[in-house]
């Protein structure tokens, strides 16, 4: 299953999101579920990195991404598509994807 979500961040001039996990591999659709989530999450991480040299950007192992960075602007829409994205692949496939809050 893969998991994703907003940062908890005590410094509220933070944000920034994680994806956990891994697709069910017996579920329909588990590779596009990787490749959705993997590129969604790559995508984002590259976008607030423009904004906020300084963002924290942990590639903890294959399939496993998050990061925080600056809140600005244009890192809370980078955040929030991302999230949109993310939010239309659990939909397309909730066997594999799930937000946790």
């Amino acid at each position: 299953m893969v998991t994703y979500g907003l940062v908890k961040h005590e410094d509220k001039s933070k944000t920034g999101i994680f994806i956990r996990g891994h697709a069910n591999y017996a579920k329909k659709g588990a590779d596009i579920v990787c490749a959705a989530v993997s590129i969604i999450g790559q995508v984002a991480a590259l976008g607030v990195s423009k904004y906020d040299p300084d963002a924290e950007v942990k590639h903890m192992t294959s399939g496993h991404i998050s990061f925080t960075c600056k809140r600005t602007p244009e890192t809370e829409a980078i955040v929030y598509t991302a999230i949109a994205g993310l939010d239309e692949v659990a939909k397309e496939y909730p066997a594999n994807v799930r937000e946790t809050v």
